[in-house]
């Protein structure tokens, strides 16, 4: 069978460099605007690009593959992120171990975005259970022209991803394109190389520093700045 999913880039590109290498065709779903540099990375590895209608965002990549495989079901192996458990417990299992473990002891917060909401409900789960009093804090991007590879979650119609536990979230942190943009050219100027959500990853920190009196703060950085050349993040 074709391996197949839907992906706003990265993940599409982790199907392609393992699929492809193990002799598996791939196909990615992938909305119209995603960069550039994303779409010739998974065409490198051999990999079948479908675009969607970049104003429809990714729910419709996501409506199309279900189509796709639906009327093929014979000829695709959907990976499906967005409904699959191994996408949340690998972060379970995972990076919150690996957070614990660079972390020397107890913090009080962890921010992080929601693309299938794999990261957040793994993370969120698993420091939940080993700090009871953590606060966990959402990232709601601006709805358009929307940050790369998160979803707004903000209007009736959005898909809500299947393995997403909006419980773990304690509160919501709204961030603009604009304000993630900034903080990937602060980062860069670091020598700290990161894309939007990254970008937007330091700007909801910088927001929720200015609402507490003390604390530690933990997010990840997630992506490669070199993957949005294209898309006039560094313009």
């Amino acid at each position: 069978k074709i391996i197949i999913d839907s992906s706003s880039g990265n993940a599409g590109i982790a199907y392609s460099m393992i699929g492809n290498s193990l002799g598996y065709k791939v196909e990615i779903v992938i909305p119209g605007n995603a960069s550039l540099e994303r779409k010739q990375r998974m065409k490198a590895h051999g990999t079948n690009i479908i675009e969607t209608d970049p104003i429809e965002g990714y729910d419709e990549a996501l409506r199309h593959v279900h189509k796709l495989v639906d009327a093929n079901p014979d000829k695709y192996f959907l990976c499906d992120q967005y409904a699959n458990d191994n996408n949340w417990l690998s972060h379970y299992h995972g990076t919150a171990e690996e957070i614990i473990n660079q972390m020397s002891d107890e913090f009080e917060y962890f921010v992080g975005g929601i693309g299938t909401g794999g990261s957040i409900t793994g993370i969120g789960r698993k420091l939940k259970e080993k700090y009871p009093n953590i606060k966990i804090h959402g990232i709601r991007p601006e709805i358009w022209p929307g940050i790369e590879g998160l979803k707004p979650l903000g209007s009736p119609e959005d898909i809500i991803p299947k393995i997403l536990d909006e419980s773990v979230v304690d509160e919501w942190i709204y961030v603009t394109a604009d304000e993630a943009k900034h903080y990937c050219q602060i980062l860069a100027k670091q020598g700290i190389f990161v894309g939007q959500s990254s970008g937007c990853y330091i700007a909801a920190c910088s927001k929720l520093m200015e609402k507490i009196d003390c604390g530690r703060i933990v997010t990840i950085l997630n992506d490669f700045g070199d993957r949005y050349f294209s898309a006039g993040l560094w313009s």
